[in-house]
């Protein structure tokens, strides 16, 4: 329910069984990595096939040390799958770069959300007060993300740009202090709210009460927060690594200039997050009917679970 890797289970779920025992067939993440090697051979060796979702990988900016083990243990499945679908062509290229070629075949599915669950409760006006809205699981490693978007909020209120943060999802303790001493530093502690977790039954609700959506991790591939706030008509502002601009077009949102790197994580520059935000004031309603928009095109869960479906036939 915090959101992540599972969210993707818990979709599936919800159009076809799991067994336990006597399976057909099965479905692998790269990041949440459950059955050892000799339990993906002896699957192999019965001729069950495994459908393996590859997402991000592992590399020293991100993950820190340690890395290198944990893209083997994601290699080994990632290489012996029968077919494996990437959530980006970021994804992809992350995969050949750091686990390496693979022989079977693979294909490109962007995650996606139910736009009956996801939307927009009523038309999409801005408030007299910009509600910014960022969710997550946030851990230390990713704080750097965090305080880049208070550095925006004090910059918007210093140019008279009247704006809130809302902060939803699972923030770590020692986050949440370090948010809440950079907030009374800068004097901006009325501007930042805590909404606490949330789970995908009333995620919408909380979409739904911002204007605006910030999302600044570092060559992220294919987030769903981001395509849930899209769904909910939530223009998007964000880094252009990783799998982002696959997803945030230029009339759903503003994909801010942002370096490149392996080795740590980069963020774009503060002045041009202020011109980002005010581009979007000014032509709001169009930005938010595209974010809908690029859902219901490149992000319809029914299109999502009807080419698993197609997937799942033809290996059984």
């Amino acid at each position: 329910n915090v959101g992540g890797t599972l969210v993707k289970i818990k979709r599936l779920k919800q159009k076809f069984n799991n067994n336990n025992f006597n399976f057909n067939c099965v479905y692998l993440l790269s990041n949440s990595v459950y059955l050892n090697k000799s339990a993906i051979i002896n699957i192999k060796n019965k001729n069950i096939p495994i459908i393996h979702n590859q997402n991000g990988v592992f590399y020293k900016g991100w993950y820190g040390d340690g890395w290198e083990e944990k893209n083997k243990e994601m290699s080994f499945q990632y290489k012996l799958a029968d077919y494996v679908l990437y959530q980006s062509n970021f994804s992809k290229y992350c995969a050949e770069k750091f686990l390496g070629k693979r022989e079977g075949p693979g294909e490109i599915l962007y995650n996606a959300v139910d736009q009956n669950i996801f939307y927009p409760t009523k038309k999409r006006e801005l408030n007299s007060e910009l509600r910014i809205l960022v969710t997550g699981k946030y851990q230390e490693h990713l704080y750097y993300s965090l305080e880049f978007i208070l550095k925006i909020l004090y910059e918007l209120n210093k140019k008279n740009i009247p704006a809130i943060i809302n902060f939803a999802g699972y923030f770590d303790p020692k986050v949440l202090n370090k948010l809440l001493s950079f907030s009374k530093k800068h004097d901006i502690e009325d501007k930042v709210n805590f909404k606490g977790s949330y789970n995908q039954e009333n995620a919408n609700l909380i979409y739904n009460s911002s204007d605006l959506y910030f999302y600044f991790v570092h060559q992220s591939n294919c987030p769903n927060s981001v395509i849930e706030a899209m769904s909910c008509g939530l223009p998007v502002v964000c880094s252009n690594t990783g799998g982002l601009p696959e997803i945030v077009n230029s009339y759903s949102g503003i994909c801010l200039n942002t370096e490149k790197n392996w080795e740590k994580p980069m963020i774009p520059r503060a002045d041009e997050a202020i011109i980002a935000v005010n581009k979007i004031i000014n032509n709001y309603s169009d930005y938010s009917l595209n974010s809908i928009n690029k859902v219901t095109k490149d992000h319809n869960i029914k299109n999502w679970i009807n080419k698993h479906e197609e997937i799942f036939k033809k290996f059984l």
